[in-house]
């Protein structure tokens, strides 16, 4: 089924990039038939096999720019990088 794309990514994509997605055929965006100014996006199976792979990358790469370290400086690590992000939302 569709989804909430503001609700379920806090907004983080712009007008913009749901075109980008339409166009390489990641999402689908049709009209919310209960609310004729809303539109529902809907993650295609190929924009769906995309995530799948930037995901695992993204994990790659991640072990491999921890690798030098313990398990609990990964984790103080990554702890560090939530708090700057979570201060640059402000």
């Amino acid at each position: 089924g569709g989804s909430n794309l503001g609700e379920n990514t806090g907004s983080l994509l712009s007008g913009n990039q749901h075109t980008d997605l339409e166009r390489q055929g990641h999402a689908e965006r049709s009209a919310d038939a209960g609310d004729a100014r809303r539109k529902i996006v809907t993650i295609t199976p190929q924009g769906a096999a995309r995530f799948a792979f930037l995901k695992a990358a993204m994990a790659k790469s991640q072990a491999r720019a921890t690798a030098m370290l313990s398990e609990q400086e990964t984790t103080t690590l990554i702890a560090l990088l939530q708090k700057m992000l979570a201060a640059g939302q402000r």
